[in-house]
């Protein structure tokens, strides 16, 4: 489900006015929008292994579409680390910093630091248990983003909730591939 909070920005100069011009805005009017995605779904894995899945970001090179460098930079401890990314979407390619909080079996969150693509991008996933099944959990990914740019942000709302979606199933791919060799050992 996409929710959206707009915010109305006065700006001026001749940038703003073409921008405003091209979606027939008034001029000195920016918009600039912040976008909400959430997906859940019922996993036949635990917790624990969605978790670790969602925590290892040095393997999200791996699997994770348009992600084409991922490492772990920096750990605090065990819970708390700094992460650098580097995606690759069409003719954009971007790194980014994100600070990630891991509470075991429970939530993984990320938050983008000093980017200069994302005025915001927040990552969280929450975990819970199946009490039917300790092979079964309801995980959630919440993902809140705003572009410094108002057109990447007007250009995103046509295709970010595809780009989440696809991201959620990823890491649901993964976590099926992890599941079954940790079975096969």
């Amino acid at each position: 489900m996409m929710k959206g909070r707009v915010d109305v920005v006065v700006g001026g100069g001749a940038a703003a006015a073409a921008t405003c011009a091209l979606f027939r805005r008034p001029a000195r009017l920016l918009i600039r929008e912040m976008h909400s995605f959430s997906d859940t779904k019922r996993v036949p894995f635990s917790a624990d292994l969605a978790c670790r899945v969602v925590a290892d970001v040095n393997s999200y090179k791996l699997f994770v579409p348009w992600c084409a460098e991922s490492e772990i930079i920096r750990h605090y401890n065990d819970s708390i680390f700094i992460a650098d990314l580097k995606v690759n979407f069409g003719a954009f390619s971007e790194r980014y910093r994100s600070k990630v909080l891991v509470e075991p079996c429970e939530s993984v969150n990320a938050v983008s630091l000093d980017s200069e693509l994302f005025k915001t991008l927040e990552n969280r996933w929450t975990f819970e248990q199946s009490s039917a099944s300790k092979d079964e959990c309801t995980l959630t990914c919440s993902i809140d983003v705003e572009f410094r740019s108002a057109l990447y942000n007007m250009q995103s709302s046509l295709f970010a909730h595809t780009v989440a979606a696809k991201m959620v199933d990823a890491f649901v791919d993964r976590c099926h591939h992890i599941d079954n060799c940790e079975k096969t050992r």
